[in-house]
């Protein structure tokens, strides 16, 4: 779930590569001129096949998520069937998969394909505690979501979802994801690799853990309190939805009580499409994330050392984890199309107004551009 894991593991195959290839640990460059050092690491760090299609991927998940996002947060601002405490929730989601998508994403994936970071001091602390914010809201926004949900639905009387009471949970949860990562301001530093000259060093420089220890019991903290206890209240809280809406008892006790000008019929539907749909964003959120977990675990417990020979499969590994957390980023806003009548209505609406703002613009500038013969009418004049 951080910026670092894969250059954290592109330094260590870098070392390993270098003293297996050189036979030495305290002289792996012999007596080479710095010149002739560089251009063996910049064959070392000469994009693969594999890195050129993990780009292209990330390329798509960029456009997409980007995209999908601010259309989330304009649809849901500009109609008013949509402004319910639910989707200012996801609003809120939306906004924290943007940042992940936009801050994070570009700079760590430079940093991976080049393995090594450029970026200072400053972006090395910034781009990680950014990440873990946006992880850290994402994750208490749906656990929020699903607390909402069952209130409304199961125990509606105690329910009180205004929207007054909305905004300080979202203050909250940012209060806590902003708070809880502010330890890496201190844990990140950049790491050189004493082997290479100091000239050289920004070429293979890391942004990596001061403490490897302090990180470790750190992100084990962080898996048991954002990722398995917010697993298990979102669990607990739609089976128990599930359970009250595809009931005939919960038909008559839960929803029969709060209707107003629709039927029965309509508002169970409704909600049953709404907890369908946060379902499929749970899971696809558990899923996800579940690969980076694991593996930072396997990471600190020496679990992948057997696998060090072979680089590009480790590689492939971690690529593969840190391409499912941007992907859950982006994939939200297509959920949310094909599972929400509102929401694909909404995104159709603004597509269209984008489309033709962007012909009326088009037409506008043909007509202020100057034709030829204008040209040789004024030269005449002239």
């Amino acid at each position: 779930m951080d910026c670092v894991n894969a250059n954290k593991l592109n330094e260590t195959c870098s070392q390993f590569e270098k003293v297996e290839t050189n036979g030495s640990d305290n002289n792996i460059f012999g007596n080479l001129s710095n010149s002739q050092i560089l251009d063996q690491i910049k064959d070392f760090i000469r994009p693969s096949v594999y890195h050129w299609i993990f780009m292209s991927l990330f390329l798509v998940v960029f456009l997409v998520g980007t995209t999908g996002n601010v259309l989330v947060c304009y649809s849901v601002w500009k109609s008013r069937s949509l402004k319910t405490v639910t989707n200012y929730f996801l609003v809120n989601l939306a906004v924290a998969d943007f940042l992940v998508i936009l801050i994070c994403l570009p700079s760590s994936i430079v940093s991976d394909l080049l393995q090594s970071w450029f970026f200072g001091i400053i972006m090395c602390k910034v781009s990680v505690y950014l990440q873990r914010v946006s992880v850290f809201v994402s994750v208490l926004t749906l656990t929020s979501i699903s607390v909402e949900r069952y209130l409304a639905i199961c125990h509606p009387l105690r329910h009180h979802g205004a929207y007054f009471k909305t905004r300080p949970i979202i203050a909250v949860i940012w209060m806590i994801a902003l708070i809880v990562p502010s330890v890496d301001f201190y844990n990140m530093v950049l790491v050189h690799d004493e082997q290479i000259p100091r000239s050289l060093r920004p070429w293979l420089t890391v942004c990596a853990p001061r403490d490897p220890k302090m990180e470790m019991q750190f992100n084990l903290f962080l898996t048991a309190a954002f990722y398995l206890a917010p697993l298990l209240v979102m669990s607990y809280t739609y089976v128990m939805i599930a359970i009250c809406l595809w009931s005939s008892t919960s038909q008559t006790n839960t929803v029969a009580e709060n209707i107003h000008n629709e039927s029965a019929f309509e508002q169970l539907k409704m909600r049953r499409r709404t907890a369908k749909m946060l379902i499929v964003v749970v899971i696809t959120f558990a899923l996800c994330y579940l690969p980076i977990y694991v593996l930072n675990i396997a990471r600190y417990t020496s679990a992948l050392d057997p696998l060090k020979a072979n680089r590009a499969a480790i590689v492939c590994v971690f690529w593969t984890a840190r391409f499912l957390n941007y992907f859950n980023s982006a994939i939200n806003p297509v959920i949310y199309n094909f599972m929400s009548v509102k929401f694909r209505k909404q995104f159709k609406t603004a597509c269209f107004g984008c489309y033709v703002h962007l012909r009326f613009c088009c037409f506008f500038l043909r007509r202020k551009r100057p034709r030829k013969k204008d040209f040789a009418s004024d030269y005449i004049a002239f």
